[in-house]
């Protein structure tokens, strides 16, 4: 570790022990863009390539950024860097894994978007001692066949959870609510979550008690 990374660290940990930070992270990622070939790069470096463009520009070489941040989003943990063809799916177990070794325990939420929701990436991390929470993926049978049964009126026995203020509307209180389905054949809770603006989505949680 560098003398730079030293003080990162230091900083990083002072942070999560005095601020008791450590019961959530959250994990995004985007991509980086880069003009040019690039066409002789060190085998030994991030591989700058053609991948899924969050730039919107697919005829650029780029490389993915993750990053790592409490749940309050206010202090940044850790950072990497992978090819630019990566893929986000393939980038939660080696993020976790990291996470693990940097707090030297398991005992924490890690919270991402869909590209988490696989069976690789929930089953290593549940098979580890982890618990996920993520945005189930709108292709899932899971999600339709909980639509539907919206659309056919039936009664779901939603349960407050919390509100907050909205971020952009000022003034305005978003009110969350959930919903314990019963658990999948690989064993996980299906969570619906409900906003006060009427959007429903489905969150996937591992075998956690709640």
């Amino acid at each position: 570790m560098t003398s730079k990374g030293r003080v990162v660290f230091i900083k990083v940990f002072y942070s999560l022990s005095e601020f008791d930070l450590r019961r959530s992270w959250r994990k995004g990622s985007t991509t980086i863009t880069f003009t040019g070939a690039y066409r002789y790069q060190s085998p030994a470096a991030i591989q700058l390539d053609f991948g899924f463009n969050k730039d919107h520009r697919p005829d650029y070489k780029q490389i993915v950024f993750g990053l790592n941040i409490t749940d309050d989003r206010h202090v940044p943990i850790s950072y990497q860097l992978f090819n630019g063809n990566q893929a986000d799916v393939n980038t939660h177990i080696p993020n976790w894994d990291s996470l693990c070794n940097f707090l030297a325990n398991e005992d924490f939420f890690y919270i991402a978007d869909s590209k988490l929701c696989s069976e690789d990436n929930m089953y290593h991390i549940d098979k580890n001692g982890g618990k996920v929470i993520t945005i189930m993926p709108k292709n899932r049978k899971e999600v339709s066949a909980f639509y539907e049964r919206l659309r056919h009126g039936e009664e779901i026995e939603w349960q407050p959870a919390y509100s907050k203020e909205h971020s952009r509307k000022k003034g305005q209180m978003i009110t969350y609510q959930t919903y314990s389905e019963e658990r999948s054949w690989e064993g996980y809770y299906n969570l619906g979550t409900f906003q006060q603006q009427g959007k429903t989505r489905l969150q996937h949680s591992n075998k956690t008690d709640f």
